[in-house]
């Protein structure tokens, strides 16, 4: 039997999200612009009322590309951290439902005089009920 102080947690992830954007602090990266790579990781608690099979209960995947796309591709940022920074504040901006969210961005092709397969930035971010909104009710 369930605890009574249990919560149901929804968790949305978008793997591998690519897009082409000019995102870089070299000349080059504004110009060329190069494949960048995001995981998104979200989570929110479902509405108290029963649970219905209704979009307005969840968050739209779709929607979430769609604001992470936009805004990939329309503004330039030299640093995959701003990005990321961007990312999250337009996601809880347009999805007051979510408590956590986590961005990790991939650069595939780094312009470095190093062997490496990608950089990445991860940006996490959580409400202030989390994560004691999971065990409380």
């Amino acid at each position: 039997m369930p605890s009574p102080t249990a919560s149901k947690c929804f968790w949305i992830r978008l793997q591998q999200l690519r897009f082409h954007a000019h995102h870089g602090v070299l000349p080059e990266e504004a110009t060329l612009g190069q494949r960048f790579v995001l995981d998104l990781e979200c989570a929110y608690h479902p509405p108290s009322e029963p649970w219905t099979d209704e979009l307005s209960h969840t968050v739209s995947y779709a929607e979430l590309c769609e604001q992470i796309r936009e805004l990939c591709e329309q503004r330039r940022f030299k640093l995959l951290e701003s990005l990321a920074d961007a990312i999250v504040e337009r996601l809880r901006t347009e999805f007051p439902k979510l408590e956590y969210i986590r961005v990790c961005l991939h650069k595939p092709s780094v312009p470095l005089a190093a062997l490496l397969d990608e950089a990445a930035v991860e940006l996490r971010w959580c409400s202030e009920a989390w994560p004691n909104s999971l065990a409380s009710s």
